[in-house]
């Protein structure tokens, strides 16, 4: 059966003599397969994820050509025998992309964590004037209440539901922690200068883990657009500054450990890396650490999986809820981390 239609896949994609070299199947049942062929290189197969509408996902595909022919940091795309991005069989879609050899970006190396700010201006760079007319809901996807939580009005119900929730079913006692935390989120989102920054398409999921180091060019290369939308611009800078800076570094897949307090030199040589392409304005330099706040919530809820088990004891969630708080509270000013 697989067999079958990986060669429908590659029949479709023009990929001769086929051969499955590893199979790095994710969310559920959705395909990811490394491909061998007698072409030019090794392809990788990759299936729609389930959260995504076939619009959405043709969107993506679309935002990746876009970068790919104004020479973005991406990785090549193969289009099907009638010029389409993807293929449709048996009501599943897949994407055909050309293999990369490297591994996840190192954050714990200090020219790969500048690489890796350099590589999010350069994609935004790039994604500048990409909108697709023809899809009414591309400011707001149909994913975005669950999986992108990045808009103020909806970012407090995010961390109610699996933050808040949690805190008060685990230990009661210590809920006064989550509405300091909730008081915090709370006068970011009612700051009226959100609506005087620059918004574009994103990446949407800018973490070192979807940051390939190229062990050939040793340059970075995004993948993984599937959370790709439009946000503000300096949304994806917050993010993986919170990644980067709060966290500790790790290995994909490794369990995500909070840090005691936030690493300066980390945020100044992702911010120089990020500007030495594409400067911040004004309004953008006054508000990244307004953002780094609802970052900082959003990413924390997502890398400790509070949004999918309750694997934490209550001593644990009262931790972490302890932790957030003081990385909220002691959020640097640009201006004190940018010279470190």
């Amino acid at each position: 059966m697989l067999l079958d239609l990986l060669d429908a896949i590659a029949s479709e994609f023009s990929l001769s003599n086929p051969c499955l070299v590893a199979d790095f199947r994710s969310w559920g049942d959705t395909i990811r397969w490394r491909v061998s062929t007698s072409n030019t290189s090794d392809f990788f197969i990759k299936e729609k994820v389930f959260y995504l509408d076939p619009q959405e996902f043709s969107l993506h595909l679309e935002l990746h050509q876009y970068l790919l022919d104004k020479g973005g940091p991406v990785t090549g795309i193969r289009k099907t025998n009638s010029g389409k991005l993807w293929f449709e069989i048996q009501g599943r879609y897949f994407e055909a992309q050309a293999w990369a050899d490297g591994l996840s970006l190192d954050s714990s190396r200090p020219e790969q964590c500048s690489a890796l700010g350099n590589a999010l201006a350069l994609f935004q760079q790039k994604a500048m004037g990409f909108v697709d007319h023809n899809f009414a809901g591309w400011q707001s996807p149909n994913a975005r209440s669950r999986w992108f939580p990045d808009r103020c009005d909806i970012l407090i119900n995010y961390a109610d539901q699996y933050l808040g929730k949690r805190i008060e079913r685990a230990s009661p006692n210590t809920y006064s922690l989550y509405l300091q935390i909730r008081a915090e989120i709370e006068s970011r989102v009612n700051n009226k200068a959100w609506n005087s920054l620059n918004c574009q398409f994103l990446h949407g999921d800018p973490s070192p883990e979807n940051c390939l180091w190229k062990s050939d060019t040793q340059t970075p290369l995004w993948i993984d657009l599937d959370d790709a939308r439009w946000g503000f611009r300096i949304w994806d800078l917050a993010r993986c500054a919170v990644e980067l800076a709060a966290i500790k570094p790790r290995k994909p897949h490794e369990v995500a450990i909070l840090r005691s307090d936030w690493d300066l030199e980390t945020l100044s040589l992702l911010l120089d890396g990020f500007e030495s392409v594409l400067p911040l304005d004004n309004c953008e330099k006054v508000m990244l650490p307004e953002c780094l706040v609802l970052a900082s919530v959003a990413v924390i809820i997502a890398l400790l999986d509070l949004d999918e088990t309750e694997l934490q004891t209550p001593d644990e969630i009262t931790c972490i809820c302890r932790s957030l708080l003081h990385l909220i509270n002691t959020i640097p000013a640009i201006e004190s981390f940018r010279k470190i």
